[in-house]
């Protein structure tokens, strides 16, 4: 059985919209293989955007902390540990907004502006920060060299306990030993997967790449995360022709 894991963001959902020849192409692969999501964004908002769509056979949210199958029963979850997570807030949220994935579900905002979110909770008080389930933390910078630099200080200085991805502005924070990848091989075992392909388009992809048997990035990827794909395409129903072929 082969299964293809897509990122999300700049992937499946490019310009504000899911492309139907995308979604006839999924559709099509499920009949004899299986399509999930891998993302940084939390189940929550998987469901808001893909239930017009299709249904997805696995979903990998909030950057590999949070495995659940296609009738959404929870198959892993990895969560930050909470001294750890109100630390890093503290020292990092005056500068940048904090948003946390709490059990798959919320979204806790840490900062005053708040824009693109569905029905957040807000966190006025550190104190209210919430002490269970905490998945990810993400902040937005405003621009790429910025968010390297605050990815570069959040290893410097957390790096013993949590791991940090970048994916254009956006960055993620996760607990120690995750990844888009590490939820891949999890997902090829569970489902006694032979083939298992991954398809993204940014840096974040990188480790779903290096976990996955064969890898696709895009025409209008950083060049350093083409060069580590194994094929580059133009689109999701595209990179689906070819793992439909290639035996």
């Amino acid at each position: 059985m082969k299964a293809l894991a897509s990122d999300f963001d700049g992937t499946l959902y490019v310009n504000g919209k899911i492309d139907s020849k995308d979604v006839e192409a999924i559709n099509q692969f499920q009949k004899d293989n299986l399509f999930g999501i891998c993302t940084g964004r939390p189940i929550k908002h998987m469901l808001y955007f893909l239930n017009d769509h299709f249904k997805s056979d696995f979903y990998i949210t909030s950057t590999g902390s949070y495995i659940l199958d296609k009738e959404l029963n929870v198959l892993y979850e990895s969560e930050i540990p909470y001294k750890i997570a109100c630390e890093l807030i503290k020292q990092f949220n005056e500068l940048h907004p904090m948003y946390l994935h709490v059990g798959g579900e919320d979204i806790y905002v840490i900062h005053e502006e708040i824009e693109e979110l569905h029905s957040p909770q807000i966190i006025v008080d550190y104190d209210t920060i919430p002490q269970r389930h905490i998945l990810n933390i993400s902040t937005r910078a405003n621009c790429i060299e910025e968010a390297i630099q605050i990815q570069n200080e959040i290893k410097k200085r957390f790096g013993q306990w949590i791991d940090v991805y970048r994916n254009d502005i956006y960055v993620d924070i996760v607990n120690k030993g995750v990844s888009k990848g590490k939820a891949c091989q999890w997902i090829k075992n569970h489902y006694n997967i032979d083939t298992l392909y991954g398809i993204g388009d940014n840096y974040n992809d990188i480790p779903m790449f290096e976990s996955c048997d064969y890898s696709f990035s895009f025409t209008y990827s950083p060049e350093d995360v083409q060069n580590q794909s194994t094929y580059v395409v133009d689109s999701i129903n595209q990179a689906i022709q070819n793992c439909q072929t290639n035996d």
